[in-house]
C-alpha cells in the first residue's frame, strides 16, 4: 500500500510549519540546524538545504527516523534533482556534488569539477541536468 504525503505533511515530518503570507516565513518547531537556503519537493518528501552547518535534510516516511541528514564539506546554495540524484553547487566553488537519494535517505556523494562556479542548476529530465556557469 502506498501512502501519499502532501508537502504540508512533509513539512510536518521535518518539524517545519509554514505560513503563506508576505513574506513567506518558515518556523522550525524541531530546531533546524540553520536557516534554510533551498527547499525542493521530491514527490512525498521535502529536501531542505542549510548552511552553517552545511547540510541536506530529507523528510522520510519512517517514524523512527523522520529526517535523513547529510553533511556537506562546503556551503551550497544551488539545488536540483534528476531522477534519483540530487545535485548541489555553490557560486563560490567550481565543484558540483551529486548525491544519490531514496526514500530511506542519502547515499555517498560524488563530486565533479567544472571550469567555473555554477550559477544555476536545473533538472531537465530524469537523466539531464542543465548547469549555468558564472563568468
Amino acid at each position: 500500500m502506498r501512502w501519499r504525503v502532501p508537502v504540508s505533511g512533509a513539512l510536518s515530518a521535518l518539524g517545519v510549519a509554514t505560513f503563506i503570507a508576505p513574506p513567506l516565513t518558515l518556523l522550525n518547531a524541531r530546531a533546524l540546524p540553520a536557516t534554510p537556503v533551498a527547499l525542493l519537493a521530491l514527490g512525498n518528501h521535502l529536501l531542505v538545504e542549510t548552511t552553517s552547518p552545511n547540510e541536506l535534510l530529507l523528510s522520510t516516511t519512517t517514524s523512527n527516523s523522520p529526517v535523513a541528514t547529510l553533511s556537506l564539506s562546503t556551503p551550497h546554495t544551488e539545488l536540483a534533482v534528476t531522477g534519483t540524484s540530487l545535485w548541489t553547487g555553490s557560486p563560490t566553488s567550481s565543484t558540483l556534488t551529486r548525491v544519490p537519494w531514496s526514500a530511506r535517505g542519502f547515499a555517498t556523494p560524488s563530486t565533479f569539477s567544472l571550469t567555473s562556479a555554477p550559477s544555476a542548476l536545473v533538472g531537465v529530465s530524469p537523466s539531464s541536468l542543465l548547469v549555468a556557469e558564472s563568468d
